[in-house]
Formats: structure tokens, sequence, C-alpha cells
């Protein structure tokens, strides 16, 4: 039977929380409980990691721990948070961009990242995502958002996903 150990974290944090709550050196202990925890962990999702020194210390300290990961987008300040570390060598990736997005969010360049990961006895897909935030104003930018996701996966990640192969969708966010 195959098993994966998957585990998320929302950081949802920028760098206004950095600077006023003294979050470099709260994040190092972050790191150091996370390292502790990950044993039986295959594959960690984190989202809202829009500060691009959390962005690089993360990175860093997983990859410095033998870790694969992956990040939505390049480094800039418009990236949705996505990052995705995998025990297992990460073979192929995807990313999208909605087009639909409305006020604060649309700074945040809001998409799907698709991830194919080689675990030593099978190999598995995964999706993080990251849906527009808001409220009930903005639902309909959310289900248009759906609808692009949709696509996206129909028309690019079947085309990756070969038979029997498991799949995860992260943080569905909906």
């Amino acid at each position: 039977m195959v098993h994966l150990n998957i585990i998320h974290y929302n950081l949802n944090i920028g760098s206004n929380f950095l600077y006023n709550f003294n979050f470099n050196k709260n994040f190092d202990k972050f790191l150091e409980e996370l390292f502790n925890n990950l044993v039986y962990v295959d594959l960690i999702l984190f989202n809202n990691a829009f500060d691009l020194n959390i962005i690089s210390k993360l990175t860093q300290f997983l990859e410095k721990n033998n870790w694969h990961v992956s990040k939505m987008g390049n480094n800039s300040i418009i990236n949705n948070g996505i990052i995705i570390a995998s025990k297992w060598s990460i073979i192929s990736r995807l990313e999208e961009y909605y087009t639909n997005c409305d006020i604060y969010d649309c700074l945040s360049s809001k998409g799907p990242l698709y991830l194919r990961i080689k675990h030593p006895l099978f190999i598995f897909n995964i999706i993080g995502n990251s849906f527009q935030d808001g409220n009930n104003v903005i639902n309909d930018i959310r289900k248009l958002q759906i609808n692009e996701l949709n696509n996206w996966i129909n028309k690019k990640v079947r085309k990756c996903v070969k038979k029997c192969e498991l799949f995860q969708i992260g943080r569905a966010h909906v």
C-alpha cells in the first residue's frame, strides 16, 4: 500500500509581520521545529510566503537538508507564496497564473504549481494552489479561477500524468 505523509503550512506572512514582530528570530525557531518533525514527512506545501527574505531562508534551509524545492514564479515581490518541498526528486513542473483576480490579490499573481515527483516506488503528482482571497464580494473571482484551474488541469497537466499515478491537490482554499 502506498502511503505519503504531506504537511501544509499557511505562513501568511509578509514584510510588515517580519519587521513588526521580530519574525527573523521566531522564524529560526520555526525552522528548527520543522526540521525536528520531518522524519516521516514526504512532502511539505507552504502557502502565503510572500516575503522574499523568508522565501530565500526557507528554500536555503530545505535544500541544505537535502530536500528538493520548487517555488512559484520568480524571485519577485509579485509571487503567490507557494513553495513545495519534496524528500524525493522533482522530475517536472508546470505553473500557471490566473487571469481573473481583483483588488490587492492582483499583486500576488495567484495560480497553481504542478510537480511530478519520483518516489523510489512510484511517481506522484501534486498541485499547490492559491486562489483569490477575500469575502463573498470576491467569490465570483474565485469561481472564475476554479474554472481556469480546471481548464489548466485538463489541457496541460493531464498530459503529464500517467495511469495509476497518485494525484494530490493542495490548498484548494474554496
